[in-house]
């Protein structure tokens, strides 16, 4: 019997909305609670490769500077793509995407052998035993039945392999990838290339931070992932995941409102997702449990909040709105789902693409790796996670909305708990949208 990933019945979720009906009228004061409505089933597949976040397609300059950074997003919501200058207004080099491995032309004895690998490595690690014989059981029929058979190339074979494992299994995260340059079985992390590229890429992108603060004084923050800070990190790409965090956070800090953009992040590091918590709430705050499989038994990591290392807060209090969309994937997901449950954040946007499930990569073969779950999340306080069926937003309206509506809201709530002079400029600010 699988275990239970359905523990909550419901959901708070509201209607697609444009914004106007959260318009305050001069003196009034309204609740930004909506209705509930059904979630709309089904969401695609992430838009990255969430475990190689070194290789982020989206990222390839730094991030703009100043209030240009919400023209920017507004201008790509409107399908536009303005120029993005650097820190010091001149364009980063662009962080080109690595050529496309080449194919590889691959026997039945190949085949057998990746399979095999798979099914070794299911049975020993994947988080759920129970789901991990399932899915074996139903890649073996499909391997006796001659599905495969026909599958000569290594990428076809790969992807199919992946799209019948995530079917059987009922998990987002699981993968099987074919690797061009992956000829050593036993090589682990990343090469120096590859770190290179990395250093590059976080370089080039802030580490997938950016901030400004818009009118009204109402913070900005994108995030379009999470790099590693986890113990074991390279010294060197985590040190550069904090600067980035700790300077972006000091722009917005004395803020009264803040808005976090959340629709392009595709995961990460869940102890960077902790380092981002711990300058939006209260030390001691525990936000996450991760079950993690360690051969027959069970561990489980608790993720509590601590005073921020660079001593930069946001604050627990001030109103935070997060911005979400189908792309909005695992560790961005986990983000978004320890602040609403925490009631410390309203959601805007999209349901999200439901992947709570962490894991590890594992060598099959030469030139084959998957990434198998080793682990799953259990919020303290629903008990549950968001797997399958991603976070439900609080205001549902199309992702390419969201800012907007979300902006208005902030506004909202702004001149809800202000007066005389304040008020009005807050006023005139929604009046302007």
């Amino acid at each position: 019997m699988r275990p239970e990933r359905d523990v909550e019945k419901s959901f708070a979720t509201a209607p697609q909305d444009d914004g106007a009906n959260l318009l305050p009228k001069p003196g009034e004061k309204t609740s930004l609670l909506l209705p509930n409505s059904p979630a709309k089933p089904g969401a695609p597949e992430p838009f990255f490769d969430t475990h190689l976040l070194y290789q982020h397609p989206k990222t390839t300059s730094r991030p703009e500077v100043g209030a240009s950074t919400v023209a920017a997003q507004e201008a790509r919501d409107a399908k536009k793509t303005p120029d993005e200058p650097g820190k010091d207004g001149a364009a980063c080099e662009p962080v080109s995407k690595p050529p496309p491995d080449k194919d590889m032309t691959i026997d039945g004895a190949t085949r057998r052998k990746v399979i095999d690998s798979l099914a070794k490595d299911l049975k020993e690690h994947y988080i759920f035993p129970e789901r991990a014989d399932e899915a074996i059981n139903a890649i073996r029929k499909l391997e006796s039945s001659g599905s495969y058979d026909r599958l000569t190339g290594a990428k076809d074979f790969s992807k199919q392999l992946s799209g019948d494992l995530q079917l059987a299994a009922d998990d987002k995260h699981l993968q099987v990838r074919y690797r061009e340059k992956l000829d050593d079985p036993n090589k682990r992390g990343p090469s120096p290339e590859d770190l290179a590229a990395r250093i590059k890429l976080q370089d080039c992108s802030n580490s997938g931070f950016h901030a400004t603060v818009l009118p009204g004084n109402i913070g900005y923050l994108k995030i379009d992932g999470f790099f590693d800070t986890k113990p074991g990190s390279d010294p060197k790409t985590a040190a550069m995941v904090k600067e980035a965090i700790a300077k972006e956070f000091a722009k917005v800090a004395n803020t009264d409102a803040l808005l976090i953009d959340n629709r392009e992040n595709g995961g990460g590091d869940p102890h960077t997702v902790l380092q981002t918590l711990n300058h939006i709430l209260k030390p001691g705050t525990t936000v996450n449990t991760i079950q993690w499989r360690e051969g027959s038994e069970r561990r489980v990591e608790e993720f509590k909040t601590s005073n921020p290392e660079d001593g930069i807060s946001f604050g627990s209090d001030k109103p935070i709105y997060v911005l979400t969309s189908q792309k909005t994937f695992s560790g961005g997901e986990e983000f978004s789902y320890d602040l609403q449950k925490l009631g410390r954040a309203k959601i805007v946007g999209e349901h999200t693409g439901g992947g709570a499930n962490p894991g590890d990569g594992f060598t099959l073969q030469p030139h084959f790796d998957a990434f198998i779950p080793t682990g799953t999340s259990i919020n303290p306080y629903s008990h549950s996670n968001w797997e399958r069926k991603g976070v439900q937003p609080d205001v549902r309206v199309p992702s390419s909305r969201a800012l907007d509506v979300a902006r208005r809201m902030a506004l909202h709530d702004l001149i809800n708990h202000s007066t005389g002079t304040k008020r009005q400029e807050f006023l005139q600010l929604l009046n302007e949208r």
